[in-house]
């Protein structure tokens, strides 16, 4: 019965790569990407059968191996009291995007390189 869900995961990445990726990743999930802080990112779902819609955010942070990216997805309509699954489906979407995006980055070469 929750209203919201949080994980997060460490990335072998510096967070400002990470957070760079993090916007390019909530702005082709979600479409609507807003800062609210220096280190956090904010973009709302849609409304569906499911829920009245969600905010998912996603922090990064310095940590000694790289960054931790935290996604928080959060109920909008406070009197939504069960998930059904939808805020676990936007970590996980959120950190599969993530994940795949800093892959595709690592494997393009550098500026100048060739």
């Amino acid at each position: 019965m929750a209203i919201s869900r949080n994980a997060a995961y460490t990335f072998a990445a510096p967070p400002d790569v990470l957070f760079g990726l993090a916007w390019n990743t909530l702005n082709t999930v979600f479409g609507n990407v807003t800062q609210v802080a220096p280190t956090t990112l904010r973009a709302k779902t849609k409304l569906s059968l499911a829920s009245w819609g969600e905010e998912v955010s996603v922090d990064v942070q310095q940590a000694p191996t790289g960054s931790v990216v935290t996604v928080t997805s959060r109920s909008r309509a406070g009197l939504q009291v069960i998930d059904w699954g939808v805020h676990r489906r936007n970590i996980d979407t959120v950190f599969a995007a993530l994940a795949g995006a800093l892959e595709t980055a690592r494997l393009r070469p550098a500026a100048g390189a060739c």
